[in-house]
């Protein structure tokens, strides 16, 4: 059995990302998000890699210590 390809449009989109559509538009720009997919006049990114770039996201702020400081501001 073929496994369906489920699309987002921005506005399902913009309520599960924690990002505006121009800080989309920012990160994809810098291959730093998922990128959209155009079919005819629709556009639309592909829930799989939101899901695993949201979890991919989670991951790092848990490990990232949000409490410390840049390198630069450290001194180092």
């Amino acid at each position: 059995m073929k496994k369906k390809i489920r699309g987002l449009r921005l506005k399902q989109l913009l309520e599960r990302v924690p990002f505006s559509a121009t800080t989309v538009d920012r990160l994809e720009a810098k291959g730093q998000f998922p990128k959209r997919v155009h079919c005819g006049r629709m556009v639309f990114w592909v829930e799989t890699e939101i899901d695993s770039y949201l979890a991919n996201l989670t991951t790092r702020e848990k490990g990232s210590g949000s409490h410390q400081q840049p390198a630069a501001k450290r001194g180092v």
